[in-house]
């Protein structure tokens, strides 16, 4: 049996399994603090450098590169985060590559936040299936944080006894 890291049960760093509609808006609010955390640094960056610092051109470019490499990570999560709830409503998650790409097409003549919020609300609100589906069995929202592993499930007492 394989060693798994904790990286690899925490939800947001797997794309693995279901997700159900309350763990995925805790998730989302979770992600959507870290970029609040991630812009707020930066834009006291850019404070401090217009108070304290002659603000040169190579300087604020820094920062923009530290700020876009920082959202990677929530970058990550979501797209492991919006994977999971498509395989709770039943499609695979390589339909999201389509949907960003009709998205993105969008996006060029109305402004990008129309559809990726409408798209997120309609994920975020869509039923899951209430049967068993080819990513996992359908849970209640018991693991919202932890994503349990099929070795990591212990037997049933009660039942080994019959």
């Amino acid at each position: 049996m394989a060693k798994t890291s904790i990286t690899q049960k925490i939800r947001c760093f797997t794309p693995r399994g279901r997700m159900r509609r309350a763990p995925y808006w805790l998730w989302n609010i979770c992600v959507g603090a870290y970029y609040g955390l991630m812009t707020f640094i930066w834009l006291a960056y850019l404070y401090w450098l217009n108070n304290g610092v002659p603000a040169g051109s190579e300087n604020l470019d820094a920062g923009l590169v530290w700020w876009l490499l920082a959202l990677i990570p929530g970058v990550i999560c979501s797209v492991f985060l919006l994977i999971q709830r498509v395989h709770d409503i039943g499609i695979s998650g390589w339909w999201l590559l389509p949907i960003w790409i009709a998205v993105a097409v969008i996006g060029c003549f109305i402004p990008l936040w129309i559809p990726s919020t409408i798209g997120t609300l309609a994920i975020g609100f869509w039923p899951p299936q209430a049967k068993n589906n080819k990513f996992g069995p359908n849970v209640d929202a018991k693991g919202a944080f932890i994503y349990r592993l099929p070795e990591d499930r212990k037997p049933d007492p009660s039942k080994a006894a019959a």
